[in-house]
């Protein structure tokens, strides 16, 4: 291998001399015109953004709140032009390495299905199958299985913020428990706290619990926001607690072990027979109003 760089353009620095490097080279010049474009894009909103905060108008501001929609939908119809090249890579070259990587990624990030997932996967080299990636991208689709809608919730045991013991199980046959998947430092997550409450005073005494599941490693930050949102009411329980020391740490009764979580935040409705039926990823109107229609649907027939 062979590695050139220079001094007054570090960033451009240039690898050569393995099959690898040649492909990533091959794939990189196919989706580096649409990162340019997105990196365009991404200046375009921060200058948006910096107006929005800076100006006062509100025609004006809804005049800038449009243009950011309108970057939006560019942004998500470019991102799914990268997408389409790298699966289209994926498919047609089942023996580089660099097909294990992009395969774990987009796998990871929902970009395909875990049908796709796990077609592409068969039909890789074997010796891919087996390397890292190829385990991590089998320990995905394991977990996305687990929580197909339909799918009987995997049971978990946790020690909650009052450090009392609590499992899935305990809940079956009495509730229907909606999973939060959020942490601290996640704006979208404690956006959707009032939302939540509103579900949890008005279904609670019917049957309905929320458990918060917390992706915050800082024990403090995870207790100040419980406090400061008043969400003290419902379960809370950490998943990330054991995330540093690595895998090998966690046993099977861990959340974390069963349960595929790569953005949040992300609701799960199980419903009394411990079968998930909702799996929402992101906040948004649609998501919140589904979860409206669903608890109406159950609580109310």
């Amino acid at each position: 291998m062979k590695i050139s760089i220079f001094k007054d353009k570090i960033t451009k620095f240039k690898m050569t001399g393995s099959k690898t490097q040649n492909e990533s080279d091959v794939l990189n010049k196919m989706v580096n015109p649409f990162y340019e474009k997105l990196s365009i894009l991404r200046d375009q909103m921060n200058k948006i953004n910096d107006s929005i905060r800076n100006i006062k108008n509100d025609s004006v501001k809804l005049l800038l709140d449009k243009e950011t929609e309108e970057i939006d939908n560019v942004w998500s119809h470019t991102r799914g032009k990268i997408d389409s090249v790298e699966i289209k890579y994926v498919m047609e070259n089942p023996t580089s390495f660099i097909t294990v990587v992009y395969l774990n990624m987009l796998n990871a990030n929902e970009v395909i299905s875990i049908d796709s997932a796990k077609s592409i996967f068969n039909g890789l080299d074997n010796s891919l199958k087996k390397s890292s990636y190829g385990k991590q991208i089998l320990e995905d689709i394991r977990k996305k299985e687990n929580i197909r809608i339909g799918a009987q919730a995997p049971d978990f045991k946790a020690i909650d913020l009052n450090q009392q013991t609590v499992t899935l199980s305990q809940f079956k046959g009495k509730n229907v428990v909606l999973l939060d998947f959020w942490a601290s430092w996640c704006m979208p997550c404690r956006e959707s706290i009032p939302h939540l409450k509103t579900l949890y005073n008005k279904y609670h005494s019917k049957g309905f619990e929320i458990i918060a599941v917390s992706e915050d490693e800082n024990r403090k930050a995870w207790i100040d926001a419980v406090n400061k949102d008043s969400t003290g009411m419902w379960v809370h329980i950490p998943i990330a607690e054991q995330f540093a020391k690595g895998p090998d740490f966690l046993t099977n009764d861990d959340i974390y072990k069963n349960y595929f979580v790569q953005a949040i935040p992300v609701t799960m409705v199980i419903d009394k027979n411990g079968k998930i039926i909702s799996r929402l990823v992101s906040k948004s109107k649609e998501n919140e109003e589904s979860l409206d229609k669903l608890l109406v649907h159950i609580f109310n027939k």
